[in-house]
């Protein structure tokens, strides 16, 4: 009976198993990912800022 009932678990989106540490090379990729998002946004803030007209320092 258990096994049916962690089967239907499974099927309805029940605990999800843990995947472990990242590799390095997943690491790397998600720091870069990381790097490249706070660039662009720190860009967009400054369009936004430029555009509703506030001096930069």
């Amino acid at each position: 009976m258990k096994r049916r009932l962690t089967l239907l678990e499974r099927l309805f989106g029940g605990r999800r198993p843990p995947t472990g540490p990242l590799t390095t090379e997943e690491a790397a990729d998600a720091e870069a990912s990381r790097q490249k998002t706070l660039a662009s946004d720190a860009e967009a803030s400054r369009h936004e800022q430029r555009d509703a007209g506030v001096r930069e320092p």
